[in-house]
């Protein structure tokens, strides 16, 4: 599983030549790193002098950014696992009128279903921008400083539905 690779071996999977992991997964890990550094604050929250006001919010924030975070990991794989799908399909035999048939339907279902997880990405980065919003206005300001320069992850986990995998979709509907 990707997710389980170490960090410097993730990325020298995504480096590689293979197709896989794309964008999806880098998405996912975007809005993992997003949850886990909201988590981070949220933490370093709690608790302290100064944010006796906020402590409920907080550990609301807490609990939706650690829901999130394995959600996130867990579309990591399964972004990937649907692409190794689609490229398996482009494998199919092609020899017969028949298995050119079947080859194309099996590479539409499976596109459009590798396109699904990119846009279930996209919503639970989605879910996560209120949740930002708060840790961000509400969270211990020592710890904000870390955590807004990334903010650009949660956002940058709506992108592949939007761009390549819309049109990946789209081209998979029309045939």
């Amino acid at each position: 599983m990707l997710a389980d690779l170490t960090v410097k071996d993730f990325l020298d999977k995504v480096a590689c030549s293979d197709p896989v992991p794309g964008g999806g997964s880098i998405a996912a890990l975007d809005g993992a790193l997003a949850s886990a550094l909201s988590t981070m604050v949220a933490r370093l929250t709690v608790g302290k002098k100064g944010y006796e006001a906020s402590e409920e919010v907080m550990q609301h924030a807490q609990t939706i950014t650690l829901r999130l975070l394995d959600e996130f990991i867990a579309l990591i794989d399964k972004d990937s696992a649907a692409y190794n799908e689609v490229f398996a399909c482009f494998k199919l035999p092609k020899t017969t009128d028949e298995e050119k048939v079947a080859r194309s339907a099996a590479i539409q279902k499976a596109t459009k279903q590798a396109a699904l997880v990119p846009l279930e990405v996209a919503r639970k980065a989605l879910d996560m921008m209120s949740v930002i919003a708060d840790v961000a206005r509400l969270g211990n300001r020592n710890a904000v400083t870390d955590f807004t320069p990334h903010l650009p992850s949660s956002v940058a986990s709506l992108a592949p539905p939007s761009s390549s995998r819309a049109v990946a979709l789209w081209e998979a509907a029309r045939k």
